[in-house]
């Protein structure tokens, strides 16, 4: 039995189509369960669920993403379990492609890359470009972003489930967690997974990735600073420092050649993080778009990872 575990709240406006998919992708011949763990919602998800004959667990609300995965884990009858976000709407062959690798003997997790539907803006299509290959293939990584894994239950425990203390975050501890224990993590890309909750305004865009990367230096202190998990706060703080230094050079003006150095430095990792043939396949305007957007998304990352400092701060004086 494969048991598919999708956290709630409040996710009427794409509950209806997550579902959908899922009932329609339903193999012949192995028992399917879906359990819809939701978070105190108060708007129609769980009467959409339950129309539907979705099993329910209901949690009180304020519970973190990780403890309602867990949750749907706990209560999972499944020898296998795939976690879907509320927003991913599945084409009909996911689940036979997905058990079709654990039949043939991997024992690891699997994620599909996915991509934004056709109708959403700019800023949604651009950031999520990077998730989204059309070309069939595989890929070993040593990261997962949650909204769909698929794993065995005994990989699940035995990493034991997702850290409840880790309110974002918590996939890419989870899924690190996983390839430094020498479980195999497989990216597949070419199956059109849809992520329908793609952000929509650019300021929706810098909310989401400061709660997003508020956990990320929680996360490196977790794991040793490890230099993996150390990436995204360190990346985050040097484009801040960049930015502070720009802003202590503009008067008086700096000397052309220093000035033009400084400038560089600062907007070209981003570039040089942007820069892909998955962007450059589309067009020069799409590279610009993807490279705005992480420009911008770094000194979000770094102000997000300074809020962050209070709790590693705490915990090292609570350690010693």
């Amino acid at each position: 039995m494969i048991s598919i575990v999708i956290p709630a709240l409040n996710e009427g406006r794409h509950i209806g189509s997550c579902l959908d998919s899922l009932l329609a992708c339903q193999r012949d011949g192995v028992d399917v369960e879906v359990i819809l763990v939701d978070n105190g919602s108060t708007d129609n998800t769980v009467d959409m669920a339950r129309g539907k004959g979705i099993k329910i667990v209901r949690a009180p609300r304020s519970h973190s993403i990780s403890e309602l995965r867990n949750m749907g884990a706990g209560q999972a009858k499944g020898q296998m379990l795939a976690f879907l976000d509320a927003d991913i709407k599945v084409p009909a062959d996911w689940l036979t492609t997905a058990y079709g690798y654990f039949e043939q003997g991997f024992s690891g997790i699997i994620g599909f890359s996915d991509h934004p539907p056709e109708d959403a803006p700019w800023v949604g299509k651009a950031w999520n470009m990077k998730n989204w290959d059309p070309r069939p293939g595989e890929q070993n990584v040593d990261y997962l972003p949650g909204r769909n894994l698929m794993l065995p239950k005994t990989v699940f425990d035995g990493l034991k489930g997702f850290d409840p203390d880790l309110p974002t975050c918590e996939d890419k501890d989870f899924t690190l967690r996983a390839h430094w224990q020498g479980i195999e993590l497989l990216k597949i890309s070419g199956f059109p997974l849809i992520h329908m909750g793609v952000e929509q305004t650019l300021g929706e865009f810098i909310k989401k990735e400061f709660w997003r990367q508020s956990n990320a230096l929680p996360l490196a202190f977790k794991s040793g600073f490890k230099a993996r998990a150390l990436r995204v706060p360190v990346l985050g703080l040097a484009h801040l420092a960049c930015l502070l230094a720009m802003m202590a050079v503009l008067w008086p003006p700096p000397a052309l050649i220093p000035g033009t150095c400084l400038f560089i430095g600062w907007v070209l990792p981003s570039f040089g993080l942007s820069f892909s043939r998955k962007t450059i396949r589309q067009s020069p305007m799409a590279l610009c778009r993807v490279w705005l957007l992480t420009f911008i998304r770094w000194h979000v990352t770094g102000l997000a990872t300074l809020r962050g400092l209070g709790p590693c701060l705490k915990a090292l004086a609570f350690n010693h």
